[in-house]
């Protein structure tokens, strides 16, 4: 996941930790921002230069869909 970005673009290299981050504090019960997690994986899917960032755009889209309710988001 996030500590498997090279950090050659900012998507992967951010966008991956931030989501890491919002899905174990989801998971935990706590609060997040939902809007900026769909904007944050959005940015990671389409802008990413390589199919890692995007890759893992699309797999943390799919679990804010199927486990929303899980999730609290």
């Amino acid at each position: 996941g996030a500590d498997e970005s090279c950090g050659k673009c900012t998507p992967c290299r951010l966008g991956s930790r931030y989501a890491q981050q919002t899905f174990a504090k989801a998971a935990a019960g706590g609060w997040v921002d939902s809007a900026t997690l769909r904007e944050t994986i959005a940015c990671m899917r389409d802008t990413s230069l390589c199919g890692h960032g995007s890759g893992l755009g699309i797999l943390a889209e799919s679990a804010t869909k199927k486990f929303a309710e899980e999730l609290a988001l």
